[in-house]
C-alpha cells in the first residue's frame, strides 16, 4: 500500500511532463514543392488533429521550393490551432519566403545543420506579412533584416538569433527534445480529398504526342461558333490529332451552343486540354470542364455560369427548368474529369452553399450543407467544416484559387510554359481558326433582320412587276444570302429552304392562278414564316437535353414583326411615288405592246403616237393591277399601269394617258 502511494505521484509526473503519449502525436512529413493544395490539406489536416485531442503535431518540412502563398497559409493554420494542441517544425533542408512564416509561428522549431532559413523576399506583401509575424514574437527589426539575405541563415546563425529552439544532428534527436518515441508518432500524409482525385478510368495527358492541334474558342459563343467547333474538331481527328488544345477566351453566350460545343469536347475521343489565360466565363466554364485537363495562367479566371435573359427589365436569372439539366452537365463533366462536383454546380446556382469538410477518417470533401450527413455515414463524422462558397454568391475562381480547390495544376506564367508542361513544341502545333465563310455567315445572321426587309419588300415589288427584273433578282439574293449563312452555322438543314419554296409558289398560284386570297395564300405565308424561323433558331422546337422556351419563338416573331413594318413602309413608299419616277417608269412595266406585236422599238415619241390610240377607251382588266397588269382594249391585250391603286381582275378601267412607252388607266 505505501508503495502505491509513492507511485502515485511519480506516474503523475511522468504524465503530465510527457507532452504526447501513443495515439496523442502524429507527424506531417512535407516534401518537394510546398504548394497551395498541399497547404490547404495540411491545414485541413491541423483543423482534423485538433478537433481528435491530440496533442503535438510535428510538420517535418524537406522542401525543395515553397510558393509563398502557400507558406502563408499553412503559418495561419498553425497560428490557429488551439492550445492544447503544440506544433513544432523541423527543418531539414532550405526554407525560403513563406517556409518562414511557419517557423516563426510554430510553439518550437528545429532545424538540421544543413538546413538555412530564408531569405525573405526584400518586397511585396509575403515580405510585409512576415515581417508581422516577427513584430507579433517579439523579433527585432534587426534580426528580420537578416532574413532578407540571399543567403538566408544558417541553423547556427537561426539559433543564436533564438529563431528556432535548436540544432539537431539528426531527426531522432528533435523526437528525443520533444520526449516522444518515433513509434509513437502517427505519420500522416494528408490524403488528396477525394473532390480533387481523377475520376475513375479518366484519360491521362501522359505523351509523347505527334499531331497536336489548336482550336481557339476567343469570341462569344453562338451557333456559328459551335457549327465551327465541330467542323475543326472533325478536321483535327481525320488528320490524326493525338491531343486537341482549346484556347478559352470567351465571356459566354447561348446556353444550348455553349451545351453543344461542351458535348462536343467531353465526348471526343482524342485528348483533350483546356488552356485558359484569360477569362472563362458563363457557358465557356461550362466549355473548359469538358476538357481532360485544364491549364491555367496567372491571369486565368473561370465561373459565373448562372442562365440569364434579356428581358423588359433587363437582366433576369432563368429558373429551375434550366438550371436543372445545366447541374446535370457540370455534375457530369467535373466527375468524369475528377473537378470538385460541388464547386462547379455553385457555379450555376447562386443559393447554393458549399463547405470544405474534413472527416474523421482524414477525408477532406467539398460538400453542401445538405450532403455532409450522408457522407458521415461513409467517412465518419465531420470533425471540421469551413464555408467556401456562401449562400447567396456564385463560385467564380482566379488561377490559384482553381489551383488550390483542385481544378487545375500550378498556374503558367506563359504561353511557353503550357506547352512545356505539356512536352510540346509550340512551333509544331497546328493551329486551326474560323474560315472566311464562317466569319461572313455570323456577320449575314446578325444582320437578318436587313435581309428579312430587303427581300420581303423586293419580293412584293417583284410580284406587281411582269417578268422578272431587278426586284426578283434582290429578293433571291437576300434569301439566298440568309439560309446559306444559316447553313453554314449548322442551322439549316434544306428542309427549310423547301418550305420557303413551296410557301413562294402557293403565292404565286393565289395571285395568278386561283382566284381571291383563301387558302393557298395563307397557306403560302404561313410557310414563309416557318421556314424563315426555323432557319434562324437551331432549337426552334422543344428539343430533349438543350433550352427551349417560349421566348425563343417570341423573340424571333418581334425581329420579323421589325422587318415586316420596315417591308410595309417600304412598299407604301414604292406605290405611290415610284412610278412617278423615271426610274420606277422603266423598272415597273415594260410593256408588250399590241397583240402580235414583238414589242415596240422606236424613239419614245413613236411609242407614245402608237398607244395614243387607246386613250380615253374603255377596256377590262385581265389581270389584278397591283399596280401594274395586262387590260383588254376591245380585242387588244396591252400591259398597263394604274396610278398606284390596286384593280381586281375583271374589272372596267379606262385608259387615261399614254406615257412614253406605257399606259395608265384607272378604275372606269
Amino acid at each position: 500500500m505505501r508503495t502505491m502511494k509513492l507511485l502515485l505521484p511519480l506516474m503523475l509526473i511522468a504524465t503530465c511532463l510527457r507532452p504526447a503519449l501513443a495515439g496523442e502525436s502524429a507527424v506531417i512529413p512535407l516534401q518537394g514543392h510546398l504548394s497551395r493544395t498541399q497547404a490547404d490539406r495540411t491545414a485541413g489536416e491541423i483543423e482534423r488533429l485538433a478537433a481528435a485531442n491530440y496533442r503535438l503535431l510535428l510538420l517535418d518540412l524537406a522542401l525543395d521550393s515553397v510558393d509563398d502563398q502557400a507558406g502563408l497559409t499553412l503559418a495561419k493554420a498553425v497560428a490557429a490551432a488551439p492550445e492544447a494542441l503544440s506544433i513544432a517544425v523541423l527543418v531539414s533542408r532550405p526554407a525560403p519566403g513563406g517556409a518562414v512564416a511557419i517557423v516563426l509561428r510554430a510553439d518550437q522549431s528545429f532545424m538540421l545543420p544543413a538546413a538555412r532559413l530564408g531569405p525573405v523576399s526584400p518586397s511585396g506583401l509575403v515580405r510585409q506579412r512576415i515581417s508581422a509575424i516577427a513584430g507579433e514574437r517579439g523579433i527585432p527589426l534587426s534580426t528580420f533584416r537578416r532574413l532578407l539575405d540571399p543567403q538566408g541563415l544558417s541553423a547556427e546563425d537561426a539559433l543564436e538569433l533564438g529563431l528556432i529552439q535548436k540544432v539537431c544532428v539528426a531527426r531522432a534527436e528533435v523526437f528525443t527534445a520533444l520526449a516522444i518515441r518515433p513509434a509513437e508518432a502517427e505519420e500522416l500524409r494528408p490524403a488528396l480529398p477525394e473532390a480533387l482525385r481523377p475520376g475513375a478510368g479518366s484519360p491521362t495527358l501522359e505523351g509523347p504526342f505527334e499531331k497536336v492541334f489548336l482550336i481557339p474558342i476567343d469570341r462569344e459563343i453562338d451557333t456559328t461558333l459551335a457549327a465551327s467547333v465541330e467542323r475543326r474538331v472533325t478536321e483535327a481527328i481525320d488528320a490524326g490529332a493525338d491531343l486537341i488544345l482549346f484556347e478559352v477566351d470567351s465571356p459566354g453566350g447561348l446556353v444550348s451552343s455553349s451545351m453543344d460545343i461542351g458535348d462536343l469536347i467531353f465526348d471526343c475521343k482524342v485528348k483533350t486540354a483546356m488552356l485558359i489565360f484569360r477569362g472563362a466565363y458563363s457557358g465557356a466554364a461550362l466549355v473548359s470542364l469538358a476538357g481532360n485537363v485544364i491549364i491555367m495562367g496567372e491571369g486565368g479566371i473561370i465561373g459565373d455560369c448562372q442562365p440569364i435573359a434579356i428581358g423588359p427589365e433587363g437582366y433576369q436569372v432563368l429558373g429551375e427548368k434550366i438550371q436543372s439539366p445545366l447541374r446535370a452537365l457540370f455534375r457530369k463533366y467535373a466527375s468524369r474529369n475528377g473537378y470538385p462536383v460541388a464547386l462547379a454546380e455553385a457555379m450555376i446556382t447562386q443559393e447554393m452553399a458549399v463547405e470544405r469538410v474534413t472527416f474523421a477518417d482524414g477525408t477532406i470533401l467539398f460538400l453542401s450543407p445538405e450532403e455532409i450527413e450522408k457522407r458521415e455515414a461513409e467517412h465518419g463524422k465531420s470533425l471540421a467544416r469551413k464555408t467556401v462558397v456562401p449562400a447567396g454568391k456564385l463560385f467564380t475562381i482566379h488561377a490559384a484559387e482553381a489551383y488550390e480547390y483542385g481544378f487545375c495544376d500550378e498556374p503558367v506564367k506563359s504561353r511557353e510554359d503550357a506547352f512545356e508542361r505539356l512536352g510540346i513544341d509550340e512551333g509544331e502545333v497546328t493551329r486551326l481558326g474560323e474560315s472566311w465563310a464562317e466569319e461572313t455567315s455570323r456577320f449575314l445572321l446578325t444582320i437578318k433582320i436587313l435581309l428579312f426587309f430587303g427581300g420581303i419588300t423586293a419580293l412584293y415589288m417583284e410580284l406587281k412587276v411582269p417578268g422578272f427584273g431587278i426586284p426578283g433578282s434582290i429578293a433571291l439574293i437576300c434569301f439566298a444570302l440568309f439560309f446559306s449563312a444559316s447553313a453554314i452555322a449548322g442551322i439549316s438543314t434544306g428542309l427549310e429552304i423547301v418550305l420557303f419554296m413551296l410557301g413562294v409558289l402557293l403565292i404565286l398560284l393565289e395571285i395568278f392562278v386561283i382566284p381571291g386570297f383563301g387558302v393557298a395564300g395563307l397557306g403560302g405565308f404561313a410557310l414563309l414564316l416557318v421556314s424563315l424561323y426555323m432557319a434562324s433558331e437551331k432549337y426552334p422546337f422543344p428539343t430533349p437535353g438543350r433550352m427551349w422556351g417560349a421566348d425563343i419563338p417570341l423573340n424571333w416573331l418581334m425581329e420579323f414583326s421589325v422587318a415586316g413594318v420596315l417591308s410595309i413602309i417600304a412598299i407604301v413608299f414604292v406605290a405611290r411615288y415610284l412610278p412617278k419616277t423615271e426610274l420606277g417608269r422603266r423598272v415597273i412595266l415594260s410593256p408588250a405592246g399590241p397583240a402580235g406585236s414583238q414589242g415596240l422599238t422606236g424613239s419614245g415619241s413613236a411609242i407614245t403616237g402608237i398607244l395614243a390610240e387607246f386613250v380615253g377607251r374603255r377596256g377590262v382588266a385581265v389581270t389584278d393591277l397591283r399596280p401594274a397588269g395586262r387590260i383588254e382594249v376591245g380585242d387588244e391585250p396591252v400591259d398597263a399601269v394604274t396610278e398606284g391603286s390596286f384593280v381586281e381582275r375583271g374589272a372596267a378601267v379606262r385608259v387615261l394617258r399614254a406615257e412614253g412607252n406605257r399606259i395608265v388607266v384607272e378604275e372606269a
